[in-house]
């Protein structure tokens, strides 16, 4: 009896320490492909984080809750719509303000700018995407889990190749009561899944995600980089990447020098 219930007991001991040991493994167990990732490494963080980014993107606030618009339409058409659409933009056309001749030779201005104002620069590929409602749910915005390939410019302490980080914008598709709505930031279209992006993104403060403009988002396909800008195009032809990459290396060092 007393061998069967050491036995027991040894049982129930090695139970236990399993419980305890495997959360904390999971914890702190690097994620390198997911789309929870620094701040997102639990169920209660990733809430926290979609609720200030929730918050963080009221910019686009409306005056109309989507519910409120979906009646709206209902009772003009006598009917449910299938889908609506809420356009609204927070982005405008680049400015330029530095003289041409304190650019480097053959520099875009347009990239001098968005080079100086990121915070990260990356080449990276979205591959996993959710959308959300702002606090108001007046408008949306959608997060995107992107596999970085290469830091350009950073902290490259935090962040390395191989890494998934969040990056966020406004804009996306949800579904209320059955009606699809599309909330549309006119200034670039959605990131397109598993499709190389250069991106020069903006911290978004009290997290450690990244906001995604379309005036420094730049496609990859083909040895080519385009704008994403809906402002850029037909303005700015593509460029070939390794000349697009040294034009970009230079805006760095320019930048890292205090010349901007």
């Amino acid at each position: 009896m007393r061998k069967q219930a050491v036995v027991k007991l040894t049982s129930i001991a090695i139970v236990i320490a399993c419980i305890f040991i495997y959360p904390v493994q999971a914890i702190f167990a690097r994620p390198s492909h997911g789309f929870i990732a620094n701040v997102q490494s639990t169920e209660g963080a990733s809430e926290q984080l979609d609720a200030i980014l929730a918050q963080y993107y009221e910019i686009y606030a409306n005056v109309l809750t989507f519910e409120d618009r979906i009646a709206q339409v209902t009772k003009a058409a006598g009917s449910k719509p299938q889908q609506i659409e809420i356009v609204k933009s927070m982005e405008g056309e680049f400015q330029q303000h530095a003289h041409s001749a304190t650019l480097p030779a053959g520099g875009s201005p347009h990239i001098q700018a968005e080079v100086a104002n990121s915070d990260l620069i990356i080449v990276g590929v979205p591959v996993k995407a959710r959308s959300l409602p702002i606090e108001d749910r007046t408008f949306a915005f959608t997060q995107y889990a992107v596999q970085i390939e290469k830091v350009i410019s950073g902290d490259q302490r935090s962040v390395l190749p191989g890494d998934t980080i969040v990056v966020s914008r406004g804009g996306g598709e949800i579904t209320i009561d059955r009606v699809l709505v599309k909330a549309i930031e006119p200034a670039f279209s959605e990131f397109l899944l598993n499709q190389s992006y250069i991106l020069m993104l903006r911290a978004i403060p009290g997290t450690t995600t990244y906001r995604a403009l379309g005036s420094g988002t730049f496609s990859v396909k083909n040895g080519e980089v385009a704008s994403a800008s809906a402002f850029e195009k037909g303005k700015t032809l593509k460029k070939d990447l390794a000349h697009f990459m040294s034009e970009v290396d230079s805006a760095v060092a320019r930048k890292r020098s205090g010349r901007n």
